[in-house]
């Protein structure tokens, strides 16, 4: 649904957007979005959701930190 924000979805994207290489226009073709300009929307809408609940901030440093620990030093 246009408009409606999807927590989960926003937080892939956000994931993605902070710990690839991926450009915004990348993310989007990941997610069947054709504007990078919303890709850039929804990092910014998760930005302020990983600010404001607490929860969400929780669950996403438990992300980060799994996909830290899974990287292979280069």
């Amino acid at each position: 649904m246009r408009g409606v924000p999807n927590a989960p979805r926003g937080l892939a994207i956000y994931t993605l957007r902070t710990y690839s290489q991926q450009t915004l226009a990348e993310i989007g073709n990941n997610f069947q979005v054709s504007n990078y300009s919303t890709v850039r929307t929804v990092v910014e809408r998760t930005k302020r959701l990983l600010k404001e609940d607490e929860t969400v901030g929780k669950l996403f440093m438990k992300i980060g930190l799994r996909l830290q620990v899974g990287q292979r030093p280069t």
